[in-house]
């Protein structure tokens, strides 16, 4: 997962258009050996054109270190909520957890829309304590099993 120690280097979140990390393989390695199959998904929705983030209030954004690509995550429309928008694909590597860039990459993203409903969908108790912490809501759903509303609505 990179030959350097990746906790303590300094991170830069960047907007990823038009093609994915070039080390982006190294985040599906490491979320297969975790039994997580959404970075792998990710590039092969992106490879196949079905999701690349790049409709209107979509996007994905890179965590980088010096030592490259740690972190993925994007918001994309949400399919079954009409007006909503949808958190997609998020995966920080081992090495660079427990630094605050899931946190970044969330905020980043709830901020880029601040007054339209976000859903998640938090598949274990880690994640939903993650989704909770950042203002999300539980909720029961077909989709999804978090809702963010903003201030207002």
């Amino acid at each position: 997962m990179g030959s350097r120690d990746e906790t303590h280097e300094p991170i830069q979140i960047t907007q990823v258009i038009r093609a994915l990390p070039d080390d982006i393989d190294r985040l599906r390695i490491a979320s297969l050996a975790e039994h997580q199959r959404h970075v792998a998904r990710l590039i092969d929705e992106w490879a196949a054109g079905k999701q690349c983030f790049d409709q209107p209030g979509e996007a994905l954004l890179a965590a980088t270190a010096p030592s490259g690509t740690v972190a993925i995550g994007g918001m994309t429309k949400d399919p079954w909520v009409p007006g909503a928008l949808r958190m997609r694909r998020f995966y920080v590597l081992p090495s660079a957890r427990r630094r605050g860039i899931a946190e970044r990459l969330a905020r980043t993203l709830i901020d880029r829309s601040p007054t339209t409903p976000i859903t998640a969908h938090a598949p274990s108790p880690l994640a939903m304590t993650f989704w909770r912490a950042m203002g999300f809501q539980a909720c029961v759903a077909e989709n999804h099993n978090l809702i963010f509303t903003p201030k207002g609505l």
